[in-house]
């Protein structure tokens, strides 16, 4: 994510190389343009999940993100609470 827009890119492993589907990007709002950086990745996350969820539904998928404070949200169980 940059303070503009996000971007993914949907691939697929087939026999030990990677495969582009397809690519994506979205521009922020000017309200989306305020958000901290975390909350700018975390956003490109859910929001690529939402633009590719035909592709993803009931599939297992591997988010794959070069944003250290969020690899960290992977260590989290499912049944975290926060509170």
């Amino acid at each position: 994510a940059s303070l503009h827009s996000v971007g993914s890119v949907l691939s697929q492993q087939v026999e030990g190389k990677e495969h582009v589907i397809a690519y994506a990007s979205h521009v922020l709002s000017a309200s989306e343009r305020k958000w901290s950086t975390f909350d700018r990745e975390l956003y490109a996350i859910v929001w690529l999940v939402r633009h590719f969820r035909h592709y993803l539904a009931c599939h297992l998928f591997t988010i794959i993100t070069d944003h250290k404070p969020l690899v960290g949200l992977k260590k989290l169980p499912l049944d975290h609470d926060p509170t």
